[in-house]
């Protein structure tokens, strides 16, 4: 919806509270800067770009646990050889609780 984007309307912003992220679902990729995914079970994937080293550590801790996030971010697509997938670019987040184990 870029087009509706503009000097009266900012782009619309969506949160998630409470979402519950396991080690495995957190992928890093290290190139110029860092970047995070995080793979959501409905496909969608959250990235957080030019993250810094203890965002991975948080991330990446709780190996059989989970680290539970609240999060700001917008909406995008990604195409990417034909295929198309949703993403949430997080503008910002906070960790709220983790748990060393999932029940």
């Amino acid at each position: 919806m870029e087009k509706f984007w503009g000097k009266d309307l900012d782009e619309a912003l969506v949160a998630i509270e409470d979402l519950k992220v396991s080690a495995d679902m957190v992928t890093v990729y290290n190139k110029k800067d860092i970047t995070i995914k995080i793979a959501l079970p409905n496909n969608i994937s959250l990235m957080i770009f030019r993250a810094k080293e203890n965002d991975v550590e948080k991330l990446q801790t709780n190996n059989s646990g989970f680290v539970e996030l609240n999060i700001v971010g917008k909406c995008n697509a990604n195409e990417w050889m034909g295929n198309v997938t949703p993403q949430i670019f997080i503008e910002d987040y906070e960790i709220i609780d983790s748990n060393k184990y999932i029940f």
